[in-house]
């Protein structure tokens, strides 16, 4: 009497991806002892199962997520360097975030005594949460230096996208904001130029 074991049937009862297709035992029973065909069976029997059982772990394994320091190296590598902040110098802090946030619109996101000063940020609602514009003391004497510089040469120190450039001239023209360039096309983008009362020109464009 021969007895077999199919490794197939077995790896798909114990829920393996990877089934073993035409691999069994045949197993020769009842000869060392009354029972020993059984027992042979059996053995063979969790001897498959073990081996469907390995092969769904490794499986698992090979599709695990990566670990979570894995996964912070990995987001780090795709990430690379990117801009959190960047700031303009303002003659006064609190003219400056008024400015900021009751004219053009940005949001106050810290606001935190530093000494003599203040470390305030704006961020735009319609940008990424975590892009803020620091509003800095130009109490530097360079500082100073360089951005009555660049007012008197007319050279914006920051830009800002818009979508609708002829709507925001009009809103901000309604506020009190004086414009040096009014929008004007300038090969693939529309431009304007404005004070912003803190020292600073700032260039407002729409591509396209």
């Amino acid at each position: 009497m021969i007895t077999a074991v199919s490794f197939d049937r077995v790896s798909r009862h114990f829920g393996t991806v990877r089934a073993v297709d035409d691999l069994s035992l045949a197993i020769p029973a009842g000869r060392a002892s009354p029972d020993g065909g059984r027992m042979r069976t059996m053995m063979v029997v969790v001897f498959a199962a073990g081996l469907a059982l390995a092969a769904t772990a490794a499986h698992r394994t090979e599709e695990r997520a990566p670990l979570w320091g894995d996964r912070i190296e990995q987001e780090k590598e795709q990430r690379g360097m990117r801009i959190i902040v960047t700031s303009v110098f303002v003659d006064d802090q609190d003219k400056a975030l008024n400015f900021y946030t009751e004219v053009l619109g940005f949001r106050k996101k810290h606001d935190i005594p530093v000494g003599e000063y203040r470390w305030i940020t704006v961020t735009s609602p319609e940008g990424p949460e975590d892009l803020e514009l620091a509003l800095e003391p130009n109490a530097n004497p360079a500082g100073k230096a360089f951005q009555d510089a660049m007012f008197s040469q007319g050279i914006p120190l920051a830009a800002f996208e818009v979508t609708d450039i002829a709507a925001e001239f009009a809103r901000l023209t309604a506020k009190g904001v004086a414009f040096t360039r009014e929008p004007t096309q300038a090969g693939p983008v529309t431009l304007a130029l404005f004070a912003d009362t803190c020292g600073n020109l700032i260039q407002l464009y729409q591509p396209g």
